[in-house]
């Protein structure tokens, strides 16, 4: 058996390489098993492959979905914008204002307290902490509507940091699009 599996090793670079970088390339441990020093039992290995397979699926399924960051300088048209890109493409559109006043509405929870305790200073939700901004923004996307018909979000992410946290999480927008203007 051992020497099967090195021939397949070998030989695997010359079929795989047509698909690095594409994301239906799927790298399954079949080999190690979660209880340390034991090799992968055929249930462990089956679960690994069908929670792949499904991610792939739910992937391909959703891939028609807008997921689109407007982001631009204050009085560039990000408000209108997102408005009529989801009125045109009957997604949902996310203002990090409105789900941070949504949540300070709320009680019992950290994410509330901070937003009840910028809401109630007077501030906006640029003032939030960017651990809290995202999971706002997260808690929102994973909603049924947004999972139903996508998104469009206005000014989100705002910084390098908020876009690497989004990235971390899996949360990849089909398209970002600045709006440029001069300052005059």
């Amino acid at each position: 058996c051992k020497a099967r599996i090195e021939a397949y090793n070998e030989g695997k670079d010359d079929f795989v390489q047509f698909f690095e970088g594409d994301p239906m390339l799927m790298s399954i441990d079949a080999g190690t098993s979660q209880t340390e020093g034991e090799k992968a039992t055929r249930d462990e290995v089956e679960a690994r492959v069908k929670k792949g397979v499904q991610a792939a699926v739910h992937g391909a399924a959703t891939a028609h979905l807008p997921k689109v960051m407007i982001l631009g300088a204050p009085g560039s048209g990000k408000t209108e914008v997102c408005r009529r890109l989801a009125e045109k493409y009957g997604c949902v559109s996310i203002s990090m204002e409105v789900l941070m006043k949504e949540e300070a509405e709320k009680e019992g929870s950290e994410l509330a307290a901070e937003c009840k305790r910028v809401v109630g200073e007077g501030g906006r939700w640029k003032d939030i902490s960017d651990e809290v901004l995202i999971k706002l923004f997260s808690a929102r996307q994973a909603q049924e509507d947004v999972a139903k018909r996508g998104y469009v979000v206005e000014g989100f992410p705002r910084n390098g940091g908020q876009a690497e946290a989004l990235r971390e999480q899996g949360v990849m927008p089909r398209a970002v699009v600045t709006l440029d203007i001069e300052e005059d």
